[in-house]
């Protein structure tokens, strides 16, 4: 899986009205992923803080951008988030070919400092992104996915495909991590 195919799953499962439609989304794509704990890991959002809020989101997405970060702010504050905002400020079509194991890494930044080797990293890679990949970059970036796909979910989508009882993936879960739990 690359990071287009996660932005696409991401779009599916936000587009996705009702959570049975979400399941069933997740599942599909799920079925077709190598790294099943990485995708789980991504998409509950169990990642360490990266010291990124909104507003520096904001400052480093315009000084990659060369811009003033008034007008991310504004993109930002007309569709919601910096993701939306970036989707429609930016308009690049050009999918790049960023594996999930790089979003990992990317999302697992230290990021609080803008002049170090952290930025240098972002910078590089979020310029070679698609909009829609930078959308659900700077969502999973800043910790706020709102796809509409909560854990609660992926323990049922879970459950469903290990054709185990809802309880007993819940148990496991209070024990281990949920990409753990897939793992073992």
């Amino acid at each position: 899986m690359n990071l287009k195919t996660f932005a696409q799953l991401n779009e599916a499962l936000e587009g996705s009205m009702g959570a049975s439609m979400r399941i069933a989304t997740f599942k599909r794509a799920y079925s077709n992923v190598k790294n099943k704990p990485l995708l789980i890991k991504l998409l509950s959002g169990d990642l360490p803080p990266n010291n990124v809020a909104n507003k520096k989101a904001i400052k480093w997405v315009a000084k990659a951008y060369g811009v003033y970060d008034d007008e991310i702010e504004t993109y930002s504050s007309m569709y919601g988030d910096v993701g939306e905002g970036v989707l429609h400020f930016d308009g690049s079509e050009e999918d790049s070919n960023i594996s999930i194991q790089q979003l990992e890494a990317l999302l697992l930044l230290d990021c609080s400092k803008s002049d170090g080797n952290s930025f240098h990293s972002f910078e590089e890679f979020f310029l070679k992104m698609s909009s829609i990949e930078k959308k659900w970059f700077l969502r999973y970036w800043t910790r706020k996915p709102r796809n509409g796909f909560k854990s609660s979910s992926i323990v049922k989508a879970i459950a469903q495909l290990y054709n185990k009882e809802v309880k007993v993936v819940e148990r496991d879960v209070q024990f281990n991590a949920l990409h753990e739990v897939v793992e073992l």
